[in-house]
């Protein structure tokens, strides 16, 4: 259901069924999208207007068509995203051109509300909905005006649910939590989120190099407002600028509660380690200093170097212990007990509760 025949089987007809009319004239606006230039009808040679206005209503009944049949079946699409691609660009073209939005907005969010919010559906599985929902609206939508009111009603149900802190911190940082198609296996969201704003940045970076006087201004002069269902107290380049990792935020209400969140897992996580392999969370800490500040996750780097110098301070009592003068039996007991036993020593002002 999600190929993308229709558009092409579209162009193909739409073709065959063109005009000879030269697009340089006055109706030149009734050219369509899909075909460069028509071609002539059979045994026509130059079409009445009833004739074009049969053809447009044709092509406006073909997009509005497919736009509904993947409307209705947009919340599987986005289930399968980004294998549902074509189905997604499917559907962008039919609402450049139909313009009906709100369509998509309204059925979106009943089918939301009937299939998804519910009370047997868990708060993972809805974050990865609504994840997924940013991703593919946002290739739809890129000014995000219509993201804000499909999003709105998820955000409100999942801040009603006593375990979406948790499950927020989990898909952020454990690499098993995060949705990783399209990504490295073992990635989180968290890095996944970083690496396509670095990709955002080269590409923002290469736009404000390479444009010209002459390009500037032609970008000014296709500048379009916002549309109506904008919400006026943002404006276009805020609401651009809002990312998946600020709209997960938003759901919990502060930064602050997403850190303690992740403190106490992290210490319950560090605790739980006999072996003192931290790498990972080396690396998830330091994704998080650049979305939230060094100042914010000082406590949590104080537990990780906890960490570090248990490990090293094990270490070195272990082998001074072993290079101690003594017995054959003394030095096999002593194996035996330093293989069994373990200190982490903590900074106790900065972990949370230990329970």
């Amino acid at each position: 259901s999600c190929q993308v025949v229709p558009l092409q089987f579209l162009h193909a007809l739409l073709t065959y069924l063109g005009d000879s009319v030269d697009y340089d004239s006055g109706l030149s606006g009734l050219k369509s999208p899909l075909a460069s230039r028509p071609s002539s009808f059979p045994g026509i040679g130059v079409p009445s207007e009833a004739l074009l206005r049969w053809h447009m209503r044709l092509e406006y009944f073909a997009y509005e068509t497919l736009q509904d049949l993947r409307i209705g079946k947009l919340f599987e699409i986005i289930v399968d995203y980004p294998e549902s691609s074509p189905a997604i660009e499917d559907l962008k073209q039919c609402l450049e051109y139909t313009g009906q939005h709100s369509k998509l907005v309204d059925s979106f969010i009943s089918s939301l509300r009937y299939r998804l919010l519910t009370a047997g559906a868990s708060t993972n599985d809805i974050l990865h909905q609504y994840v997924s929902t940013i991703k593919a609206l946002r290739s739809i939508d890129p000014t995000g005006v219509f993201l804000e009111a499909v999003g709105e009603p998820i955000r409100d149900y999942l801040r009603g649910r006593k375990d979406t802190i948790k499950c927020i911190v989990t898909m952020l940082t454990d690499g098993s939590g995060g949705n990783t198609s399209g990504g490295n296996a073992g990635d989180n969201l968290l890095e996944e989120l970083n690496r396509d704003a670095e990709n955002q940045e080269n590409a923002d970076y290469d736009d404000h190099t390479n444009i010209d006087e002459k390009q500037a201004w032609l970008n000014s002069e296709s500048w379009e407002p916002d549309p109506v269902e904008a919400d006026p107290l943002k404006g276009s380049r805020s609401r651009r600028k809002i990312d998946i990792l600020g709209l997960m935020v938003s759901i919990i209400g502060s930064k602050d509660q997403l850190v303690n969140e992740y403190r106490v897992m992290l210490a319950e996580k560090l605790l739980s380690k006999s072996d003192f392999d931290i790498d990972s969370d080396i690396r998830t800490l330091e994704l998080l200093k650049i979305h939230f500040g060094e100042s914010s996750m000082q406590k949590c780097e104080i537990m990780l170097n906890d960490l570090i110098d248990s490990k090293r301070t094990n270490s070195n009592i272990k082998t001074s212990l072993l290079n101690a003068p003594g017995t054959v039996a003394g030095q096999e007991e002593a194996e035996i007990s330093h293989d069994v036993l373990d200190a982490t020593i903590i900074s106790s002002n900065f972990w949370p509760p230990i329970q």
